[in-house]
């Protein structure tokens, strides 16, 4: 019992190294990181818009120009960053904030790993998630993807604080789990999703450790009302949240969440095109096995080995529930994934040539 938290001991440790050095080469690595195409074009000057409304005109409709669908919350930050504190390479500034999230991001996948797996497993997944390629290069200027993977990522650590906590999760974590929700959905609308994420793994927490005859039982009738209670406290926080860092939907909100919704849903690009296996192809020409292969080439090959013996082992482990879980979340659901986007990528180029032989542009909607 001593040699094993004495393991646990040494694991935390090394644990907390990890995530010291992470948090200062994470920084470093970003001083000479380049603009990306979104930058200068489009994403700093929404920024800036937004800082003079946040500092002049907040609660007022505007001039509008921030008026898009996106979140701006991320670059808003850093705009006040830049703008208080006089800073004049605003794009480094806006580099190290973002390899900040980054590592914020790489710090809530070792602690739900921990919270799993105990410090072993989370000190083994700062590991891989620092090496993974896509994550670090996009930590260095990807103001939207990587600061909305971190909020997403830390909400969903809080939901499963929520549940180990359950039947009684505590304030800070009911608090902590509103202010990741509405900063998820401030960067992105997407982060609408952790709601009915919530819901679902808690129910199914329910569900599983309730026997079908005690469901409704009296006692279990009270923690259901507390539940709720504590869901809408975790609403009411998103909600502020949400509201002070989306200016978008704080006039007329109801009205302009629905049309958001369906402009995200029907989202119009123009083809773009990237080299891949040597040839210079634009994205609907893509072939339907771009994705797999972009995962495996791009992962580290411990994280392909472990999703492959998380599947051939599950049968031999007592935890065999647990096993599947983990094998459909983080084998299947990409896989899955894959194949939607090929078969959707083949059909939106079928259409697409269908209209630009009908003398129509060469925009493809998403």
């Amino acid at each position: 019992m001593k040699t094993a938290v004495s393991e646990q001991s040494w694991w935390k440790w090394v644990f907390i190294t990890l995530v010291a050095i992470i948090f200062v080469a994470m920084p470093l690595m970003s001083l000479d990181a380049g603009n990306s195409r979104d930058e200068e074009p489009w994403r700093v000057p929404q920024s800036l818009l937004l800082y003079e409304y946040y500092t002049s005109s907040f609660g007022k409709e505007g001039t509008g120009h921030f008026l898009n669908p996106q979140g701006y919350a991320f670059d808003t930050f850093t705009a006040f960053i830049t703008q208080t504190f006089g800073i004049d390479d605003y794009m480094t500034a806006r580099h190290v904030c973002i390899a900040f999230a980054g590592a914020f991001l790489m710090l809530f996948v070792g602690l739900l790993a921990k919270l799993l797996g105990g410090w072993r497993a989370g000190s083994l997944a700062l590991l891989l998630i620092f090496f993974s390629p896509h994550i670090v290069g996009h930590s260095f200027n990807n103001s939207k993807d990587l600061p909305f993977a971190a909020c997403m990522t830390g909400a969903i650590y809080y939901i499963a604080w929520f549940i180990k906590e359950f039947p009684k999760p505590t304030v800070k974590t009911v608090l902590k789990l509103g202010v990741m929700t509405g900063a998820a959905i401030g960067i992105r609308p997407g982060g609408f999703l952790l709601i009915p994420y919530f819901g679902l793994f808690v129910l199914v927490h329910y569900l599983t450790v309730n026997p079908p005859k005690q469901y409704f039982s009296k006692e279990n009738r009270i923690i259901l009302k507390k539940i709720c209670v504590q869901a809408a406290v975790a609403l009411g926080v998103m909600l502020v949240v949400m509201f002070v860092l989306w200016p978008l939907v704080l006039h007329d909100p109801l009205n302009r969440i629905t049309a958001i919704f369906k402009v995200v849903s029907h989202y119009q690009f123009g083809a773009f095109s990237q080299v891949f296996e040597g040839k210079l192809l634009y994205s609907e020409d893509l072939p339907w096995y771009y994705i797999i292969k972009n995962i495996c080439i791009t992962s580290p090959i411990a994280v392909l080995m472990g999703g492959g013996t998380t599947i051939c082992g599950a049968a031999a482990t007592e935890r065999l529930v647990l096993d599947i879980r983990a094998a459909v979340l983080l084998c299947l659901s990409p896989f899955l994934d894959c194949v939607h986007q090929s078969h959707r990528l083949r059909w939106l180029a079928t259409r697409d040539v269908c209209l630009s032989h009908a003398g129509s542009s060469r925009g493809i909607g998403l």
